[in-house]
């Protein structure tokens, strides 16, 4: 399988991103063999393309499980061969592999594994081999990889940051996740109340070389407001409104 690479920085200040991840790779063959429905004379399918990768196999998702829970809900078609996978080193702990899928696809700046064209007779996953954000790649590889303070990041927290990142109504995160990442200092808050509103930390706007939008979007400060009104007077020496 050819799987070449993407330079995240010219200098090579931070490492390269392999278009396709082994670990996720493992794991979604894994998947794929270990609940597949054995009932069904389908085969496993792996396919690439210039962009993605694509498994398939047989059999629809588990009985309880659908893309809505696909990441709370631990369903083994065939369990004796999850624990013989299991015991050999060869997957994740039980219910561990779709997270592994998640966390290393967001990431890596691909976004969220698409499992949108599974149906009832058969599930296919969709790994994109395009870093679509190559600064949230590396905002997040900072963080975890920081010599002084690393910051342990699990598949939940990477999702929310991926939706701040996206702008998604905050109404669909997750409190108690928003505070564990504002004590790491990953993302800040503007506004008040009903205006509140959650943005990715300062560092992530510099790597995206747009640091003033981050200084526009940030409310001046008591002091600064009292400062640029003194400067105004000094020029002009009154206000018209």
């Amino acid at each position: 399988m050819r799987n070449d690479e993407i330079k995240i920085e010219k200098d090579d200040f931070y490492p390269s991103i392999k278009f396709f991840n082994k670990k996720i790779v493992r794991e979604a063959i894994n998947n794929a063999i270990a609940h597949r429905n054995y009932r069904s004379s389908g085969e496993v399918f792996i396919k690439q393309y210039p962009t993605k990768l694509s498994f398939v196999n047989p059999g629809g998702f588990p009985l309880g499980v659908t893309l809505d829970n696909i990441l709370n809900v631990s369903v083994s078609r065939n369990r004796l061969l999850s624990d013989v996978l299991s015991k050999t080193a060869e997957v994740e702990r039980s219910g561990q592999g779709i997270d592994t899928i998640y966390f290393y696809s967001i990431s890596e700046g691909k976004g969220i594994p698409d499992y949108t064209q599974s149906d009832d007779f058969q599930v296919v996953l969709d790994i994109s081999g395009i870093v679509q954000d190559k600064a949230f790649a590396k905002f997040i590889g900072i963080a975890q990889n920081n010599k002084e303070k690393p910051v342990k990041l699990g598949v939940n927290e990477v999702i929310i940051l991926d939706k701040i990142r996206l702008n998604q109504d905050k109404s669909q995160l997750n409190n108690k996740i928003l505070k564990s990442l504002l004590d790491k200092g990953l993302i800040e808050t503007i506004g008040k109340t009903r205006n509140l509103k959650y943005i990715l930390s300062k560092d992530y706007y510099s790597f995206i070389n747009q640091e003033g939008i981050y200084s526009s979007v940030i409310p001046l400060t008591e002091e600064q407001i009292h400062s640029f009104i003194l400067n105004h007077f000094k020029k002009f020496g009154s206000v018209n409104f």
